[in-house]
């Protein structure tokens, strides 16, 4: 039996690989920038970020927008090359231009955590938020809440905070719990808040656990009375 699982996973390989050469193929002679893409995405898993690089930037150059926020977190982070904030912003403004919804929320990360400009920060979680990007929902949601860069809105919170939860971003499913728990903003609804701690849980959310189990046992206490 493990002689048979050890031989699927070399067949899986091997069609992935052979798959990936198709791919540089269809880059390098048909010009498919999808591919182009595809192939950067690749070599990011592999770490081999100049080979990254370099199949993100003829995607990106070539409309296609997901590769230009690839690029942008390479020259982010620094992988293989220098690292670059205004490069990558630069990057991250183009693809969110061109309707990428990952990208604009990675311009309003630059803006909060690089050049401290708030407001332009949720101009662009905005952007990714009016794409239903669970990452961008949340971003939005955590300004409302906290009234940064914009105007304090506790419903608006809690409806990105619901809709991100939904598209199973483990944050927003303890932000929400939390809304719920202690009524912050909305009613206080303890067994929506156990419901939706324990979503927080399954996406992978520790603290989410940890509220979960409180609220059983405050729940029990009250129903025990």
């Amino acid at each position: 039996m493990k002689k048979i699982f050890l031989s699927m996973s070399l067949i899986l390989t091997l069609i992935y690989a052979d798959n990936i050469m198709n791919y540089k193929e269809m880059c390098m002679t048909d010009k498919n920038v999808t591919a182009c893409g595809a192939v950067g995405a690749d070599f990011m898993g592999k770490k081999k970020y100049q080979e990254s690089r370099r199949y993100h930037k003829m995607a990106c150059e070539n409309r296609e927008f997901r590769s230009c926020a690839e690029l942008g977190t390479i020259y982010v982070k620094g992988l293989g090359v220098k690292k670059d904030i205004k490069k990558a912003l630069e990057l991250y403004k183009k693809g969110c231009d061109g309707g990428d919804a990952l990208s604009c929320n990675n311009a309003g990360m630059v803006y909060t955590l690089n050049l401290k400009d708030n407001k332009k920060a949720f101009k662009y979680f905005n952007k990714a938020a009016q794409k239903y990007l669970a990452l961008g929902l949340f971003n939005r949601g955590t300004s409302y809440f906290n009234g940064i860069g914009t105007q304090v809105n506790k419903e608006k919170a809690f409806e990105d905070f619901k809709m991100s939860c939904y598209e199973k971003n483990k944050n927003a499913c303890t932000n929400l719990g939390i809304m719920f728990a202690y009524g912050n903003g909305i009613k206080r609804d303890l067994p929506r808040a156990l419901q939706t701690f324990k979503l927080g849980c399954k996406y992978g959310d520790k603290k989410s656990c940890t509220y979960a189990k409180h609220i059983e046992k405050t729940i029990k206490k009250f129903t025990n009375k």
